[in-house]
């Protein structure tokens, strides 16, 4: 199932939007009750996880190669050295939340009492195109993702440019 699958990238990869295979490295394998295989692929750019680049294979029980779907960004072309520390994201970060805190299910701020209260759960460098997620066009930037906290009512995801340091 492996090689099908890396065979077929190989072959047809520009059609998912790739330049080369070896941009895609293996995540996961499995396989489901009807035996068939499903393979994981994220993207990867200089060392560096692309932020929703995913594409999976799928084999059936006879060994063949029945699918292969995903979302990969093209054309990446950036420095993937950060500029800014991951201690200094997730400062902006936590700042960003505390000016613009998240809304609670009623629709109002959460509570909490000041940047003392949130920290930086974990903190993760991506390339990461700007607009796809809404399928429009953007632009690649290097960036952390900062998952802020409070451990009760707070739980943000915020993106901060790598280099510029300024909330993407």
């Amino acid at each position: 199932a492996e090689r099908k699958a890396q065979a077929f990238i190989a072959e047809f990869g520009g059609l998912l939007g790739l330049e080369n295979a070896g941009v895609l490295a293996q995540e996961s394998i499995s396989s489901d009750s009807s035996g068939s295989v499903h393979i994981t692929y994220k993207q990867v750019y200089k060392g560096v996880p692309v932020f929703g680049g995913t594409v999976k294979a799928h084999v059936d029980s006879a060994g063949d190669l029945t699918a292969v779907n995903g979302t990969v960004v093209p054309s990446i072309d950036l420095n993937a050295t950060p500029r800014l520390s991951p201690a200094a994201a997730a400062e902006r970060a936590i700042a960003a939340v505390v000016d613009d805190p998240p809304l609670g299910e009623d629709g109002a701020p959460s509570a909490f009492l000041s940047a003392g209260d949130l920290t930086a759960a974990s903190t993760t460098l991506y390339v990461y195109k700007t607009g796809l997620i809404r399928g429009v066009a953007g632009s690649n930037q290097l960036v952390y993702e900062v998952e802020v906290t409070n451990g009760a009512n707070v739980r943000d995801f915020v993106y901060v440019h790598a280099n510029a340091g300024k909330v993407v």
